[in-house]
């Protein structure tokens, strides 16, 4: 007997990702700082998402903090 075949019904199917915001109050100066460095992680996972191939050795040094 072979290996029975996956469904192809859930191949196609997304998961919806929902997002819980809570509100935190800080001083504008370290919400700046925060406000850029998040926006810095978001461009870079974006762009990464939208290359092809494999990572390069070099920017797997570049960000090592990253989960």
């Amino acid at each position: 007997m072979g290996r029975k075949r996956k469904s192809v019904e859930n191949i196609g199917q997304k998961k919806t990702l929902s997002i819980n915001y809570i509100q935190v109050l800080e001083a504008e100066d370290l919400f700046l700082e925060r406000k850029e460095a998040v926006q810095e992680l978001i461009v870079k996972m974006v762009l990464l998402s939208s290359k092809r191939g494999r990572p390069s050795k070099n920017e797997d040094k570049e960000v090592p903090y990253a989960a």
